[in-house]
C-alpha cells in the first residue's frame, strides 16, 4: 500500500494541484513531495485497515487505537480514482503535519476536500463520490472556471459543520509537531 501511496503522490495531476481559498490558507501542490519524503523514510506510515473500506484517515497524534503520523486506507470497495483521491485528501492532512502548522480543523478538511476534487477533476471522474467529495469537487471546478461563486463553499462549510461525522473536531484547531 505504501508504493501505491507515492506512485500517486508522485503523479503530475498531484504535484500541479495548486490554489488559494479565501481566508484560508494556500495549497501548492510541491508541498505533497514533503509527505513523499516523510513516506520513505518512515517519518509517515501508510496501513491497511484501521477505517472502515472505503475510508481514509491521517493522524497527526496518537488517538485511541490509531498512531501518530500514519495514513490508514480501508479496503478498496469503489472506483480506482477515488480511493486514489483519498490519498490526496489524506495527504494534505500530512502536509499540515509536517510542516508544523496550527489551522482550524474546517479549514484543514476543506482545502483536504477541494484538493480531492481537484485530483477527481483531472481524472474525469464524477459519481458516487460522498457529499463532502462532491462539494470539494465542485469548488476545484468553479476554481478552474475562475468563476467567484461562493455557493459551493458556503455549501461544504456549512456541510462539515452540520455533519455528525466531523461535528466532534471541526470547530477545534489542528496543530502539526512535524
Amino acid at each position: 500500500m505504501k508504493d501505491k501511496v507515492l506512485a500517486v503522490l508522485n503523479e503530475p495531476s498531484v504535484q500541479t494541484i495548486n490554489f488559494a481559498l479565501p481566508k484560508t490558507f494556500p495549497m501548492n501542490g510541491i508541498d505533497f513531495k514533503l509527505v513523499i519524503k516523510a513516506i520513505e523514510n518512515g517519518t509517515i506510515r501508510v496501513e491497511e485497515g484501521g477505517v472502515p473500506a472505503g475510508m481514509a484517515k491521517y493522524t497527526a497524534q496518537d488517538d485511541g487505537d490509531s498512531k501518530a503520523n500514519t495514513m490508514y486506507l480501508g479496503q478498496n470497495n469503489t472506483s480506482e480514482i477515488v480511493f486514489k483521491s483519498l490519498m490526496v485528501h489524506e495527504a494534505v492532512h500530512a502536509i499540515y503535519d509536517l510542516k508544523r502548522m496550527t489551522i482550524p480543523w474546517l479549514d484543514n478538511e476543506v482545502i483536504a476536500y477541494v484538493s480531492q476534487g481537484f485530483y477527481l477533476n483531472k481524472h474525469g471522474y464524477s459519481g458516487g463520490l460522498s457529499q463532502e467529495a462532491k462539494l470539494g469537487q465542485e469548488i476545484a471546478t468553479n476554481i478552474n472556471e475562475q468563476a467567484k461563486d461562493p455557493f459551493w463553499l458556503d455549501a461544504l462549510i456549512d456541510y462539515l459543520r452540520n455533519d455528525d461525522v466531523y461535528k466532534l473536531y471541526i470547530c477545534k484547531t489542528f496543530v502539526g509537531d512535524g
